[in-house]
């Protein structure tokens, strides 16, 4: 998608936030009618999302049960939009031929002490893959990526287990998608998630798995911080996989 498209799809998609209220005494500086905002930005977006990365990304069959980890989520909607979550991994059980394990988790805001907005269950293959499905999700206006706006959505990403200590995954498929305000598809939104020890949050979270850095509507690739912390990431991965080989 060129710059200039890219430009007009900002615009419309701000005026399609206006007209749902988010700006309501600025809306009037846009000069399409609503219909022709919304159509316009129908028009303009990519409704089969970007193109992803090849990479492989190879991960570990690690036991999870009992784990928190702080996620950085970067949402695939504009120029990027992140939120920060925690998922607490609460079954994990391996199978008697040793090749996979039976996961289930929950999934909260990041302040401690909140209820779970979804819970899941799946499976994680011998090499930590697994698929998580957080069904109808409800962000409420005071916790949204999009200030003012309550979003409704649903998300479906595909998770590598890369170590105890650091888990990543992606959005690969075209259902996934934001459904209110404005249903916008979020194939490409990925995630980074670092272990809270001791309750201590992590800092630095990886927006993305090493190797797989997003792209975006408005052009570029994943924020900086999302790009070094991929690479300590990476280190910190291979630092893992050293001092476990020498045990």
């Amino acid at each position: 998608m060129n710059r200039t498209l890219r430009r007009g799809w900002g615009r419309s998609l701000v005026c399609a936030l206006l007209t749902f209220g988010a700006f309501g005494a600025l809306a009037n500086g846009c000069m399409e009618t609503p219909a022709e905002k919304y159509d316009d930005f129908i028009e303009r977006a990519d409704r089969m999302g970007p193109e992803l990365s090849d990479a492989e990304v190879v991960g570990e069959l690690v036991d999870l049960k009992d784990k928190e980890y702080l996620m950085n989520v970067l949402i695939n909607f504009g120029n990027g939009l992140q939120l920060e979550l925690r998922v607490l991994f609460t079954k994990w059980e391996l199978n008697a031929a040793g090749t996979e394990a039976a996961v289930s988790g929950e999934v909260r805001f990041k302040d401690n002490g909140d209820p779970p907005i979804t819970t899941f269950e799946t499976v994680m293959n011998e090499r930590g893959r697994m698929v998580i499905s957080s069904g109808p999700v409800s962000v409420p206006a005071d916790r949204s990526p999009l200030p003012g706006q309550e979003v409704k959505a649903q998300l479906t990403f595909v998770t590598t287990a890369i170590s105890e200590d650091f888990i990543c995954g992606r959005i690969e498929d075209d259902e996934s998608k934001v459904t209110v305000p404005l249903e916008i598809p979020l194939k490409g939104t990925t995630f980074g998630a670092k272990r809270i020890i001791d309750g201590v949050l992590p800092t630095d979270v990886p927006q993305f798995c090493p190797g797989q850095s997003p792209s975006f509507d408005a052009g570029g690739t994943g924020s900086e911080t999302g790009s070094d912390a991929s690479a300590d990431a990476s280190s910190d991965t291979s630092a893992t996989d050293d001092s476990s080989s020498g045990d």
